[in-house]
């Protein structure tokens, strides 16, 4: 697919210095994803438009969300202030979570989560498997792990394989809050 433009190079530019400030050939990059040689190149020269699942098995061999590609605000400034934080409605949650970790391209992602009560949240397929904590600020939420509910009140924390959560509702009658640290990135 023919390139359009400066997205493509932005998107190029990303990948090519991620992929060399991880001391990866070309050569490797292909092996991981499966993808030739050939290909990455136009695609680190932004000669080509790259598709979401050519792009995802990029994310992955590189070991970063795919949002690192995408997202025009990845930067190298180590603040986020509160006005500047990005705001998402991940597939499942009933409320909405802000990303507090300034950069996409880290090996961990710190969100605020913010739920109402009665509220859920159904698990997701996770991409890859990663590891997560929360610590409640605020409220009550139930958490399912592997089957078992566990209720956490401000100043709880857990720690958990992602693929063990099943869900998490708010069983306060006060908007609940915590944080959630997620490695590797996955919202």
């Amino acid at each position: 697919m023919e390139s359009s433009g400066g997205y493509e190079l932005l998107i190029g530019a990303r990948i090519k210095q991620h992929r060399q400030s991880q001391g990866l050939s070309m050569r490797e990059l292909g092996r991981r994803t499966d993808l030739s040689v050939s290909f990455l190149s136009q695609v680190e020269r932004g000669l080509v438009s790259v598709s979401i699942s050519s792009l995802r098995k990029i994310a992955d061999a590189l070991d970063v969300s795919i949002m690192f590609f995408l997202d025009d605000r990845v930067n190298d400034d180590p603040i986020v202030h509160a006005g500047n934080r990005r705001i998402e409605i991940p597939p499942g949650f009933s409320d909405y979570i802000e990303v507090i970790s300034p950069n996409l391209g880290q090996k961990a992602e710190v969100i605020l989560a913010h739920m109402s009560p009665g509220s859920s949240y159904a698990a997701q397929p996770l991409k890859a498997p990663t590891d997560e904590c929360i610590y409640m600020i605020q409220g009550s939420i139930k958490i399912g792990l592997d089957g078992k509910d566990y209720k956490l009140n401000p100043g709880d924390s857990v720690c958990f394989k992602g693929n063990s959560l099943t869900g998490v509702h708010c069983v306060s009658d006060e908007n609940a809050s915590w944080f959630w640290v997620i490695t590797p990135p996955e919202f």
